[in-house]
């Protein structure tokens, strides 16, 4: 028996009241915090490229467009609110391996959700807190992180099928075929994020909308791949060989793994985060500014020098939304200079900033084996010398929003209400409150189908 079978069984059966409290909590995190990124995300000009796209591809008036409220076919509004999760790169991770998974599944729930109707708010938790469950499990199976191999994070198709096929009410005959279907639309390009292109982000969508056409296209009858993981060409024997199964199974449906999410408060790759940490911190502490510094060494595992610090002239003068986002000399430079990294410090103007560019000069990264850690991001050490001669070093193990160093529901409130600001269309502050208020609430919603025109403004 191929290994999926029990994972699918596992999301027919599992309900609202199978579900751990701490993992409800989580995935109402999740919930609020992908809303947030993704109602921001509307004022990226790739989304809003990619919004115009689908536009003109029209169709049937399903699922709801966050923020710009067109109602496109349900698989068309969940990749345009997917790629509008990520575009900003401040959805929600997990630090043992570099995987981001609400914004995929939020929005495929959301945009499912809306199609079917008559969803009460329970059944969207559990759906959400599936999947998070699921793609944790299969990455935390493999052995191999994506920045190193390249291959990024394939399985992540399977999570929004299962979270989709959760709504629509699949038969775990359908589910299983809609695995094997999605199983060829997988899609994950690393090299997007390296070279700084749109895609990046707009594959988190494109993700949410292969999800959805397989778990349709299983609901009419077509046929998938049984043997989808452990089959002669299924994915683990295909692309990712000696995963640690067991993973997939121990305590499933008991332990329900979305508790190991982060929250992101800084618009940024998540290697950088230790360093923004750091950078903020040092600087107050110390009562330094950007005049004072002479220069500044950054120690890192090899697999953050390989992301966000190589080659070091690019990564000192970022062209582009992303390549400022994987850079740590920029980051860095910008959390000293602008006293944070969020959105504004990813605009053109920021990353054109003399004063930013200058220190960014100043910053050197180097590999330090020292740092490597159980999580894929390892630990960071800065060091910081002055003109005057003084030194300074700290180290962070975990960054703020990891479960060890948490942001509360309080946070993630807070960050929503930050993240509204920046939407190409104003929302009201009323609009906003009530966003606040449903959503934390929202165990308790009969009928999710309106929830999408809460994200629409209508200031």
């Amino acid at each position: 028996m191929d290994i999926m079978e029990s994972l699918v069984k596992n999301i027919i059966n599992s309900e609202f009241e199978d579900i751990p409290p701490e993992a409800i909590t989580a995935a109402k995190k999740a919930i609020i915090d992908t809303v947030g990124v993704m109602i921001a995300g509307s004022s990226v000009k790739g989304c809003q490229i990619l919004v115009d796209y689908l536009r003109r591809w029209g169709g049937r008036k399903e699922s709801t467009i966050a923020v710009f409220g067109e109602k496109l076919p349900c698989n068309h509004a969940a990749q345009a609110n997917g790629a509008m999760a990520r575009a900003w790169e401040i959805d929600d991770i997990t630090d043992r391996f570099p995987l981001h998974p609400s914004a995929s599944i939020v929005p495929t729930c959301l945009a499912v959700a809306e199609y079917v109707g008559e969803k009460s708010g329970k059944e969207f938790i559990t759906a959400v807190a599936l999947g998070q469950d699921l793609v944790i499990r299969m990455a935390f199976a493999n052995k191999v992180s994506p920045v190193t191999s390249g291959r990024y994070n394939l399985f992540r198709v399977f999570s929004s099928t299962g979270s989709a096929g959760k709504l629509l009410g699949l038969s775990e005959e359908e589910l299983l075929n809609a695995m094997g279907i999605v199983y060829s639309q997988m899609v994950g390009d690393g090299q997007a994020a390296r070279e700084g292109v749109m895609t990046s982000y707009i594959q988190q969508g494109t993700i949410s909308k292969s999800a959805i056409e397989s778990t349709f296209m299983a609901q009419a009858g077509i046929t998938g791949s049984k043997d989808v993981l452990q089959g002669p060409f299924g994915f683990y024997n295909a692309f990712e060989p000696d995963p640690d199964l067991e993973i997939l199974t121990s305590d499933l449906g008991v332990r329900f793994l979305g508790t190991e999410l982060s929250t992101k408060l800084y618009t940024a790759c998540r290697f950088n985060h230790e360093a923004i940490d750091l950078a903020l911190d040092m600087v107050r502490e110390e009562e330094l500014n950007q005049d004072s510094i002479d220069k500044i060494t950054v120690r890192v595992p090899e697999q953050m020098y390989t992301m966000c610090c190589h080659p070091l002239d690019k990564k000192r003068h970022p062209k582009t939304l992303v390549e400022a986002q994987f850079s740590t000399p920029y980051t860095v430079a910008a959390a000293i200079v602008r006293g944070d990294v969020f959105i504004d410090e990813l605009s053109d103007q920021a990353i054109n900033d003399p004063e930013i560019l200058e220190l960014a000069q100043r910053i050197t990264p180097i590999i330090d084996s020292e740092c490597q850690t159980d999580l894929v991001i390892g630990s960071t050490v800065m060091e910081i010398k002055t003109h005057g001669g003084q030194e300074f070093s700290k180290k962070i193990k975990f960054p703020r929003g990891n479960p060890k160093n948490p942001v509360d529901m309080d946070g993630v409130i807070e960050k929503l209400r930050k993240c509204v600001k920046y939407s190409i269309h104003p929302f009201s502050t009323d609009q906003i409150d009530k966003m606040v208020d449903i959503l934390c609430n929202i165990e308790q919603v009969d009928n999710v189908t309106k929830l999408p025109q809460l994200f629409v403004s209508n200031p």
